[in-house]
């Protein structure tokens, strides 16, 4: 075997290796496999005033059906005041069944929320959204997250108000080519939806961020709250958000989930290997 096919062996399995390790440092994100096990997380929150967002986590193996009636699932068990975060990349972008979610949304008043998920389904997303919205109405409500590294997000603010959208405000885990630095984008994406949005949440573990954020909203009056990821550390942002007079809601992963890191960038990033060196120690 020659050196260059000594190394292609390595590489791929390395990449192997990698994939394993990044399925097992992704359990510490999630609630469970099912719906039921997130509902039972949420109701531990509940028992403390702290209503949560459910979000099934696809491992790519799913179809867009089968992610649907997991999310179909996930509305008949919901309860008042919480809501279900969406991917439309997951669902195919399928119309058909959009209309089945939102029928069944409707008829329990419970909110969908579509997620950002990479720079190039953002306009596809946008699109969908505003005939979504277009098309129910207030019959009952959606909303969107904006990704704080994503220059066109500031626009996309702007977009969002106008409809009456409420928001979810995040660094963003995919860069544009353009991308900004994500607490940087992340500030100017409050400064663009203060005294404009519906509502926003808040969503970072970046304890002074999340009071920075709070406080500029708090300036214009905008309904706001801090959104935290189940699985991540959240003593110190719930002590601040109590400190500040802040509502809080937990995000409540579950499902086959798969690490939010490519493993391509995985290895080819060192920030993101020590990342992932930290949820392994966690674990």
């Amino acid at each position: 075997m020659d050196a260059e096919t000594e190394l292609g062996t390595f590489r791929r399995y390395r990449r192997a290796t990698m994939r394993f390790v990044l399925t097992h440092v992704a359990r510490v994100y999630v609630a469970g496999d099912s719906v039921e096990d997130a509902r039972h997380v949420a109701d531990q929150w509940a028992e403390r005033d702290i209503p949560s967002t459910f979000g099934f986590w696809d491992d790519g193996r799913d179809t867009p059906r089968d992610v649907a009636n997991q999310y179909l699932h996930a509305l008949e068990v919901l309860k008042t005041g919480e809501y279900l975060s969406l991917k439309l990349t997951a669902l195919g972008y399928s119309e058909a069944l959009l209309e089945e979610l939102a029928e069944r949304a409707a008829k329990r008043g419970l909110r969908l929320h579509f997620d950002a998920m990479d720079p190039d389904s953002a306009e596809r997303t946008r699109q969908v959204v505003t005939a979504f919205a277009a098309r129910y109405g207030s019959k009952f409500p959606v909303s969107y997250t904006l990704p704080g590294r994503w220059a066109r997000s500031i626009d996309d603010a702007a977009w969002a108000s106008e409809l009456g959208l409420p928001v979810r405000v995040v660094k963003g885990q995919f860069p544009e080519a353009s991308a900004l630095d994500p607490a940087e984008g992340f500030a100017r994406v409050i400064d663009a939806l203060a005294g404009k949005a519906s509502h926003v949440a808040v969503a970072t573990h970046d304890v002074k961020l999340g009071e920075t954020s709070l406080r500029r909203l708090a300036e214009k009056d905008t309904s706001r709250e801090l959104e935290l990821l189940y699985g991540l550390p959240m003593r110190k942002s719930l002590r601040s958000a109590a400190e500040l007079g802040e509502k809080v809601r937990v995000y409540i992963g579950y499902g086959r989930a798969h690490v939010p890191y490519a493993v391509s960038k995985v290895m080819d990033n060192p920030k993101m290997m020590l990342w992932m060196a930290r949820d392994l120690l966690r674990l």
